[in-house]
This record gives structure tokens, C-alpha cells and sequence, in this order.
């Protein structure tokens, strides 16, 4: 049986408001500690800066621990949710990374999910957005993007979609959440009843019901806070240690961002800090001096690029930074994934040019090693397991092969 999880939060800042003060700029933080558990631990110092309350000590990093710690980084408009199971309820990576023995911790981003959103006059000029089922169908990559393949929950018809599948399971069974974590599920030439959009209505039923439990799972977000998402980042691998990071879409290229700002120009970021701390006071001179006393920040004493050893980076988004450059530390060995039905996408296709263009990570189009259909969403996609398998080969340094 799985040890239960815990959770703590980074210190975040604290500002006067409405009379008292509020928190912002935190990030929650999901623990699932390894199972198999690790030898009895050893807690390991945590950095000066770090306040000793902020993390529990059944969450601490060990010394002892066989195995470095993986985070997990959402996208834009999700939650650390999309690293704890599919839309149809099986286990995703975390926990599959968790079962594998690796102690795993999960953000939920700055002003995400269970990380208190700041007020709109903290975030001036960011206003709240909400992406729509129809957004999210034709960006990432489900289905053709037309009316009727969205009305219909129509996929890809080249028979490979993972969305097409039939709720996961062989012969149209599945969606159950029984499936063992990690266990491998294939998809090449697995018969015609698990081919896109088979099934019938019945299929049309299954598929609508994932893409409904997507949906469900999206959250409001701002777009222009990049630098204090990136800082977010930056204070749990502080407070974490050394480690791995698997980061998704717009929380992938917030993670080059958070290492750039090791060693890059970061005045404009300090601009936006200082600015949104006075558009905040609602309080008295003393009051700020108590908010500044509570001021983070772990991740401004450390090196981001001397703890995170490797990264995965899962379909990054466009979004780079106020450099605009893809710009990957030689020290850190990285490894970026892709998924299918890039080419010709207005978006996507793109993307992918300009991350491979700079840098030196490895890429991995997954179509190209013999793994075809996966959308934007390879951790919630019908072959999750399959895509996680070739992930964690790499970074345990497993080989993998790269083709069929």
C-alpha cells in the first residue's frame, strides 16, 4: 500500500490587505513520498533562507534517499492534478514515478489551483482568463479542428489518436482507474476495436467523458506574471534540493526561465516584484516593514542550475522569457518531448522549430520512435504509461530504443 502524501507550501510574500495581510506568489507543493519507502532518513540542511515551519519535516528531502526527487511542473491553465491521474482516472506520472521508489513532489504554480490567487489590483494589467472546450480542442491537438469533429468528440481519423481510444482499455473496456501504476499499455497494431473512433456511440460516449474531465480540470490563469511563476519555481527546488523536474507546456518554458535567471539580467523581474508589493499596501508604514520581515525568498540564494541534474521538458509553449531565447545550461541535461500532429498546426509547428533551432537538449518526437497519436497532453493520452516508460528510461539512464 502507498505511504499517504503530504503537502507543504514555499514562504511566498506577505502583504498588507484589507487591515491584515494575505500571501502571494507561494506555491503548494504535493508530496508522494517513494513506495517501496527509502532507507530510515536523514534529514538534509535546508538553506539558511528557508523558514524551518515551511517544510514538514516528513517531506524533507534525505540524505539517505537511493533515489534524486522528481518535481513535477504544470502547464498554463492547470493544476499539479494532471500529474495525479487521467481523465479517466488512471494513475499518471507522479504517481507512477512515486511507485518506482523516487520521492515526488507536485507543484500547483503560483496563483494555481491550491495556491492562493493574489488579488487583480496585486496582478494589475493581468486579468483572469478562462479557456474555453473549444480553446482547448483546437490548440492541443485532440481531433480535427472543425465544428463537427468538436461536436461529435470526433478524433484523428489516421486510426492512431489517442484521444480515439475507447476509454484506454482493451476491447473497450477501461476508464476504471484498475489498471496497476506504470503498467505498460501499448497501442501499435492493437486491433481494429481499439483503432480512433471506434466503437460507436457508445466510443463517442467514452471519448466525451474523458474530454468533459479535461475540461473540469482546467483553471483560470494570468499571462503576463511569467517572472513571479518562474521565482515560484525557483523557491520549491530551492526548499527541495537536488533533483529532477518533468515540466509541462507554458511550465516548461517557465522552468528554462526560472534557471536563466541564475546568472541572466533580472532587473525587469525586480521591477515587477517591487511594483506589484505597492500596488498591494493597503497598510501602514509599519505594516510593510512586518510584510518585508516575511519576505521570501529560498530561491534567491541558489543556483537553480546547481539542483535540478536533468530535465524533461513535455511539449514546452512558446513562451520564453523576457530573453525570447530557448537557452538550455550546459550544466543540465535536458530532454524535450513532442507529440503527434505537429505539422502544419499554427501554433505547434512553429514552436518546435524555434526550440530546436538553440540549445542543446535532446529531442523526441515520438511519432519518429514508433509512438504515434499523443496530443498535447501525452501524460493524460490512452498510451500515458507507454510515453512515461521511454521518459523514465532517460532519466534513469536506462537505454531506450528508437524504433519498433
Amino acid at each position: 500500500m502507498a505511504p499517504p502524501p503530504s503537502s507543504f507550501y514555499t514562504p511566498g510574500r506577505r502583504l498588507p490587505h484589507n487591515g491584515s495581510y494575505i500571501y502571494v506568489d507561494h506555491c503548494y507543493v504535493q508530496h508522494y513520498p517513494p513506495h517501496p519507502p527509502p532507507p530510515p532518513p536523514v534529514v538534509a540542511t535546508q538553506p539558511s533562507s528557508t523558514p524551518s515551519s515551511s517544510l514538514p519535516s516528513s517531506s524533507q528531502p534525505t540524505a539517505s534517499s537511493p533515489k534524486p526527487p522528481i518535481i513535477f511542473v504544470h502547464g498554463g491553465g492547470l493544476t499539479g492534478a494532471i500529474w495525479n491521474s487521467t481523465p479517466d482516472g488512471r494513475p499518471s506520472w507522479a504517481r507512477c514515478a512515486a511507485a518506482l521508489g523516487y520521492p515526488v513532489y507536485v507543484l500547483d504554480a503560483v496563483d494555481s489551483g491550491r495556491s492562493q490567487r493574489a488579488p487583480d489590483e496585486v496582478r494589475a494589467g493581468a486579468p483572469v482568463e478562462h479557456r474555453t472546450a473549444r480553446e482547448v480542442w483546437a490548440r492541443f491537438r485532440l481531433g480535427p479542428d472543425t465544428e463537427a469533429a468538436f461536436r461529435e468528440k470526433r478524433g484523428f481519423e489516421d486510426g492512431v489518436g489517442q484521444f480515439g481510444l475507447i476509454g484506454g482499455g482493451v476491447g473497450g473496456k477501461g476508464g476504471k482507474g484498475e489498471e496497476k501504476v506504470g503498467e505498460e499499455r501499448r497501442v501499435e497494431d492493437a486491433g481494429a476495436e481499439r483503432r480512433s473512433n471506434a466503437g460507436g456511440e457508445q466510443g463517442r460516449r467514452e471519448r466525451e467523458m474523458w474530454f468533459e474531465n479535461l475540461i473540469r480540470g482546467q483553471s483560470a490563469r494570468r499571462r503576463t506574471t511569467d517572472a513571479v511563476e518562474a521565482r515560484g519555481i525557483r523557491d520549491a527546488v530551492a526548499m527541495i534540493g537536488k533533483c529532477w523536474v518533468v515540466a509541462h507546456s507554458n511550465g516548461a518554458a517557465l522552468t528554462l526561465y526560472a534557471m536563466q535567471m541564475d546568472e541572466d539580467d533580472t532587473e525587469g523581474a525586480e521591477v515587477e516584484l517591487e511594483g506589484l508589493s505597492a500596488r498591494a499596501g493597503d497598510g501602514n508604514a509599519e505594516g510593510d516593514v512586518e510584510a518585508d520581515a516575511h519576505m521570501r525568498r529560498p530561491g534567491e540564494r541558489v543556483r537553480m542550475r546547481d539542483l535540478v541534474e536533468k530535465v524533461v521538458l513535455v511539449e514546452p509553449a512558446s513562451s520564453l522569457g523576457p530573453s525570447g531565447q530557448v537557452s538550455y545550461p550546459e550544466s543540465v541535461k535536458g530532454l524535450v518531448i513532442w507529440g503527434d500532429y505537429l505539422k502544419g498546426h499554427p501554433i505547434w509547428e512553429r514552436t518546435l522549430e524555434r526550440y530546436m533551432e538553440r540549445g542543446t537538449a535532446e529531442h523526441w518526437i515520438l511519432p519518429e520512435r514508433g509512438i504515434r497519436g499523443n496530443s498535447h497532453f501525452p501524460m493524460c493520452d490512452q498510451n500515458s504509461d507507454v510515453v512515461w516508460k521511454e521518459i523514465y528510461a532517460w532519466l534513469a539512464n536506462e537505454s531506450v530504443a528508437k524504433g519498433r
